[in-house]
């Protein structure tokens, strides 16, 4: 008789699994069969009684398995293992076919929770059979109970493929409740994409044919995708319709990790096949889109201080920016985001909030939800990626954010990259420039000596040596070196095998040139690494050093000399071990601080600062740059009291080195220079407030004396009391005129002249100077033009007496020298900034021209280029200097092209703003004096 089980009722009866076509097994704690339903005597096609009391792996296990299997249950009866909830298991027939079982089992305990036994239920995997199934009436509640408690999703359909039941599990994946989903048509849920599949297989299903696996996806409520796959099985009893029933288990988390890792080395590959940073920004969107929603997404990067933001990429259906646009760093999202260094989640009232608090200032619509990481290499932030979304505030979920951090790394890395390549390509330009352009002579071989590449200072040099051009293969050991002798033969061959081992080599060279004089090379061969530690090449450089090399060979022969030099070194040298103790110091050091070398070889160099914190600023400022230069402090002096000296220094393999000059002197100089330079501005202030005074007093005197000669000249005289009269008054005009030089020049030189900026018109301008000058270039048979060229503005805002002041001085100029000809007048504009025109007033005359060697002088006081006693031209010498500093007082400066005998083009340039509103038009010329400055 078969044992019976103690304890609870069972779950469910065997009738009720038989109605389900479903497999029901009970087990003692034996592991022997206490009790079936008909559904596993058919399956098994043993009788009943054949079953009961036997143990089922024993029974029903292929041979191979019986003993593992048995063991394990057992083990599980014992409680010593796990109860799996669901398996696949083979099951071997009375007929010896084997029929694949999907189990699901629980433990059966008694009232004090002890383990009675084991119960389970199955379907069949391969073979399925035709099961009845109850179309249109629920499933019954102990059958619910135990669908619930799966955590896959169960589906039972109707014929029209209309939902019978799911289980609890599949409604919480949909987000529907019962009521929602059950009589609604299962192509409401079905993704679109495989809506059209799934309704042939379950066409083909109901028809009889077997399908062993059903991979589809449906929609949950919100519209997100749940990839699910499972067996299905078809149910039918007579004179009913088919349904089926489905076991599907959600691989959403699985396809999604297999597309993100998809998407990651696609990301990381885009560096490499991306033609440029656009195209690559490009890219990044379209993988990412095949994992997370992107209709709306940027990229905006930021330099390493921070300081200001570009969004590189951008695209969005309510663009505030432009791709490509920047902004200074502020208080925006992607700022809040990269200043909080964590990927962050916005929704819309989180932004909200954050403005209110005044943490961040909005550019633009808000999104009703956005997704934000930083792009991160290392410890660096070079930007954020985001995806926002402005209508609907579910499209995203933290998932989601999960996602865009753990994308985001990959995408920082290829910008990074593609960056690095971007500018590794700029640098090899640069160094390509280098490579050909230095005066080094440049070659590379591999390790066996075949030349792999060179420049073309090496090509020139090699073809004087060897009459043709050198290319690339050629065994520089075998060729190059055989024309040298045997000394230097050798000492190339050695120092070529030590490089190929990896030892970097520096030597000098004496290399005899066929018809060309021998040279000396300093020729330096070193590995060229890879990222790996090994290398293939070896690079090789030579300067020529023939110069240098005569004189160390001429210092070579005088060492001696050169030793008796360092004992008299006045700076001191030193060297400390990394303890900081000295290992060498020059004997100067008695003459600076007061110590015999030996003696202080027993000091560290910290106990010699005047102030210790000095030495630890040296210190830090070597162990970050290795070398220090022009550093300057105080050293604490035998007797007490401290010397001011200047320290160069580097850091070395054993310690420091460095010399530290005593500067004591030079500061008392430098003090004595800083009085001197005082004093003389001081006078140059007194000389300059001396003319200014003097102009001043004479003008008063000579306003009188020019009153009285005008007064003079209305009386009546004889024609030799004219002359002299008009002599007189010329004679008093020209010393105003130098007198008024040199109150300008004071004015300028001592910075009190101000400008009266006004707006004034350029072309009544160049009338009243064509007005001025016309008389003086007539008596002369001289052409005189004025031109304003196209583009220049009809009026300008600036200081017209100045700018008249330096015409009238040029144009003066050019009628002095010029003897026949023209003379010319031009204004253009050099250059516009807004508001504001750079103008270029010219002066062209066809007179006497002026050298390079006179060029240089002409604009520096009281200079004048005809020195002889006759002096041809009149003149003291100061019209051009006090031009020059007109010209850069108005924001310009002032040259001259010309050449002896060529005639001149004297200019000058000033900075000036146009008038907001038209001017009135001047008077017309005819209306202005016409009498030209004497």
């Amino acid at each position: 008789m078969p044992a019976q089980l103690s304890g609870p009722q069972l779950p469910a009866t065997a009738h009720m699994f038989d109605q389900l076509q479903l497999a029901y097994v009970v087990f003692d704690v034996g592991g022997r069969i206490t009790e079936v339903n008909d559904t596993f005597v058919q399956l098994s096609g043993y009788k009943r009684a054949q079953l009961l009391g036997h143990l089922y792996h024993r029974l029903l296990t292929p041979p191979a398995q019986q003993a593992e299997r048995q063991a394990h249950l057992l083990s599980v009866l014992r409680g010593e293992l796990p109860c799996t909830d669901h398996y696949e298991l083979e099951l071997v027939t009375k007929a010896g076919e084997s029929v694949l079982i999907q189990w699901q089992s629980q433990l059966v305990r008694d009232e004090q929770q002890r383990i009675t036994g084991m119960w389970t239920i199955g379907y069949t995997l391969s073979n399925p059979r035709k099961t009845p199934t109850p179309a249109l009436v629920p499933e019954p509640m102990y059958l619910r109970e135990f669908f619930d408690s799966s955590h896959d999703l169960i589906l039972h359909l109707s014929a029209t493929n209309l939902l019978l039941f799911v289980n609890r599990a599949g409604q919480e994946k949909l987000g529907y409740t019962e009521e929602e989903l059950l009589g609604r048509p299962l192509t409401d849920v079905v993704h679109p994409y495989y809506r059209a599949k799934l309704l042939y297989q379950l066409r083909r299903l109901y028809e009889g044919q077997a399908l062993n696996k059903l991979e589809t996806v449906l929609l949950t409520k919100a519209g997100r995708p749940v990839h699910l796959i499972g067996s299905v099985s078809c149910e039918q009893q007579p004179g009913q319709l088919p349904s089926a029933r489905a076991v599907l288990h959600d691989i959403t988390d699985r396809i999604k990790a297999e597309r993100l890792q998809k998407v990651y080395y696609s990301i990381a590959n885009l560096a490499i096949s991306a033609h440029d940073l656009p195209a690559l920004y490009g890219a990044i969107h379209r993988e990412l889109g095949k994992v997370i929603e992107t209709n709306n997404i940027f990229i905006a990067l930021c330099d390493d201080a921070r300081t200001h933001l570009q969004f590189v990429y951008y695209v969005d259906q309510h663009a505030y920016f432009e791709q490509g646009d920047g902004r200074p760093f502020s208080l925006g999202i992607t700022e809040y985001v990269i200043q909080q260094g964590q990927p962050l989640f916005f929704t819309q009232a989180d932004l909200l909030r954050l403005m209110r608090t005044g943490e961040m200032t909005a550019f633009g619509r808000l999104p009703a939800v956005l997704l934000a990481s930083p792009l991160s290499v290392g410890d660096r932030t070079i930007g954020v990626l985001a995806v926002q979304e402005y209508d609907r505030a579910d499209l995203y979920t933290p998932a989601d954010l999960d996602i865009l951090h753990f994308i985001s790394g990959q995408v920082a890395l290829a910008i990074d990259r593609k960056r690095q390549e971007e500018y590794v390509g700029r640098q090899n330009a640069r160094l390509n420039a280098i490579f050909e352009s230095g005066s080094q002579l440049i070659w590379n071989v591999d390790r066996r000596g075949h030349l792999v590449s060179f420049n073309g200072n090496y090509a020139t040099f090699y073809q004087r040596r060897n009459g043709v051009l050198p290319t690339p293969g050629l065994n520089v050991l075998e060729n190059d070196i055989a024309l040298t002798d045997e000394a230097t033969r050798e000492l190339f061959r050695s120092s070529y095998l030590a490089a190929a081992r990896g030892e970097s080599q520096q030597f000098e060279v004496h290399v005899r040139v066929p018809r060309y004089p021998s040279v000396w090379l300093s020729v330096s061969l070193a590995p060229i690494y890879l990222t790996d530690g090994s290398f293939d090449e070896i690079t090789a450089q030579a300067q020529d050093i023939t110069a240098s090399k005569n004189s160390q060979l001429v210092l070579a022969a005088q060492e001696e000399k050169f030793r008796s030099i360092f004992e008299s070194f006045q700076d001191v040298y030193y060297r400390t071990d990394r303890e900081g103790r000295f290992t060498i110091l020059s004997p100067s050091l008695r003459e600076v601080l007061g110590y015999s070398p030996l003696e202080a070889l027993s000091y560290r160099i910290e106990d010699f600062y005047w102030q210790p914190e000095q030495h630890q600023l040296l210190r830090q400022t070597l162990r970050k740059q290795g070398e220090l230069r022009n550093f300057e402090t105080q050293l604490r002096h035998h007797d007490g009291y401290p010397v001011s000296v200047l320290i160069n220094a580097r850091r070395t393999r054993f310690g420091t080195e460095g010399i530290a000059r005593d500067i004591t002197e030079i500061r008392r100089i430098q003090d004595d220079l800083r009085l001197a330079k005082e004093q003389a501005e001081a006078a140059s202030e007194a000389k300059t407030q001396f003319l200014a005074n003097m102009s001043h007093e004479l003008r008063t005197p000579m306003n009188g004396i020019i009153g009285m000669i005008d007064l003079l000249s209305q009386t009546p005289l004889s024609g030799e009391q004219a002359d002299y009269v008009d002599t007189l008054g010329t004679s008093s005009e020209a010393l105003m005129t130098i007198l008024n030089d040199i109150l300008d020049l004071s004015k300028i030189q001592a910075g009190k002249m101000r400008l009266n900026e006004a707006p004034l018109m350029l072309e009544p301008l160049l009338d009243r100077l064509r007005a001025l000058f016309l008389y003086r270039a007539n008596q002369k048979n001289l052409r005189f033009t004025c031109h304003l060229a196209p583009g220049t503005p009809a009026a300008v805002i600036t200081d017209e007496t100045r700018l008249l002041q330096i015409l009238a001085n040029l144009i003066a100029n050019a009628i002095k020298f010029t003897a026949q000809g023209t003379v010319s007048v031009v204004v253009s504009s050099a250059r516009a900034e807004g508001e504001y025109h750079t103008l270029r007033f010219a002066v062209q005359d066809s007179g006497i021209g002026i050298s390079a060697t006179d060029a240089a002088r002409l604009f520096t006081s009281f200079t004048q280029l005809d020195t002889t006693p006759s002096k041809a031209y009149g003149g003291t010498g100061l019209g051009l200097a006090i031009s020059k500093e007109l010209a850069e007082l108005l924001g310009g400066n002032i040259g001259v092209v010309s050449d002896a005998g060529e005639g001149s083009i004297f200019w000058f340039t000033i900075r000036c703003r146009v008038p907001a509103q038209a001017l009135p038009e001047a008077p017309p010329p005819s209306s202005l004096p016409r009498r030209p400055p004497s």
